[in-house]
């Protein structure tokens, strides 16, 4: 009988997880005496987009907290023009 390589082993594994986790979704399970099925309390989807980052966990079985980051860029010109209002138009403000 021949043995697996590691390779073999690890994409075994890695089915098997997938198993599991189909399996571990749909059963029940207990939050604050409630239960619930679904995503496990604590877990966490991330997407990156283009633009930004998108974060959702869930902290009770009906509530997620979202995040999402992103750089923010004025919107309109391409080019720095001045306006003779006393900053270019690509300056940002800054506070004293």
């Amino acid at each position: 009988m021949a043995t697996k390589s590691p390779a073999a082993k690890k994409r075994s594994r890695k089915k098997e997880a997938k198993k599991d986790l189909s399996k571990t979704y749909n059963e029940f399970k207990e939050f604050e005496g409630h239960q619930y099925t679904g995503m496990k309390v604590g877990r966490s989807h991330k997407w990156n987009y283009d633009a930004g980052v998108w974060k959702e966990t869930k902290v009770t079985p009906d509530l997620w907290e979202i995040a999402y980051a992103v750089t923010k860029r004025r919107a309109g010109t391409r080019r720095c023009r001045s306006r003779g209002r006393g900053a270019s138009g690509c300056e940002v403000h800054s506070r004293p």
